[in-house]
């Protein structure tokens, strides 16, 4: 095997160049889409999940916490006006 050489870096990138099938090519289109990433994103989170290390794709597959479960609602501050529906919070005065 080689001896590994770091390439030289776009920025803080560094690219990578390769050939895949055409229908790996739309799978990967389709999840960029999907997810809202470049496709350089895309590979560097499969490459990280392969890696067993967090990624995006992972981070983004997980639901949401219900509000009470991701922080204290219950001492939440609140101003008076969060209750009124929104036609009178633009005729209230402070």
């Amino acid at each position: 095997m080689k001896e590994y050489r770091p390439p030289k870096k776009i920025g803080q990138k560094a690219p990578l160049n390769c050939l895949v099938l055409p229908g790996q090519h739309l799978a990967a289109w389709k999840a960029t889409q999907r997810y809202n990433m470049s496709f350089g994103e895309y590979v560097g989170a499969l490459i990280d999940r392969a890696e067993g290390r967090p990624n995006k794709l992972d981070g983004m597959q997980q639901g949401a916490l219900p509000i009470a479960e991701s922080w204290d609602a219950k001492n939440a501050p609140r101003h008076k006006r969060d209750t009124l529906p929104f036609s009178e919070n633009k005729s209230q005065s402070d």
